[in-house]
């Protein structure tokens, strides 16, 4: 799944730990979901952010 602007933001490793944490059965995918849910609005926040720097300064 692809979130424009979201891809950079977003710690592929920590990701794949879940994911495998998930397959192996250690958690269900709403707990993985849980896990990541308070770093949504900050990744929100963040994204915005860095629009509007690159939006003042010409570019990333």
């Amino acid at each position: 799944m692809d979130k424009p602007g979201w891809g950079a933001a977003v710690e592929l490793p920590a990701v794949l730990e879940l994911l495998a944490a998930v397959e192996k059965g250690l958690i269900t995918a709403a707990q993985a979901r849980t896990a990541f849910t308070p770093f949504l609005a900050r990744l929100g926040q963040y994204d915005r952010e860095m629009d509007a720097h690159a939006a003042r300064h010409g570019g990333y």
